[in-house]
């Protein structure tokens, strides 16, 4: 998963699940990608086994749900203006 710094998901990579990442640091997009095109599949294989209980763990968190229906809210709302404040 590479995702946005600005998402209700944070600190992917201390997880081993994936990298959240400031949109405008193109550097660390590009080493993140050269990463995953050479990560072996043991490696990957892990990163899906933690992606698998890290999602599980942030679904079952109040604050985790409370923030995805906020992101989610502003995203309905100002979808009309076009444009999305998360």
């Amino acid at each position: 998963v590479i995702i946005s710094d600005q998402t209700p998901w944070n600190n992917l990579e201390k997880w081993n699940v994936g990298w959240d990442i400031n949109l405008n640091n193109s550097a660390k997009f590009e080493s993140v990608i050269e990463k995953c095109l050479l990560m072996g599949d043991d490696q990957y294989k892990t990163m899906v086994t933690d992606s698998k209980k890290f999602a599980n763990g942030f679904c079952n968190s109040t604050k985790n749900a409370d923030a995805m229906k906020l992101m989610f809210e502003n995203i309905i709302e100002n979808a009309e203006n076009g444009f999305v404040k998360i």
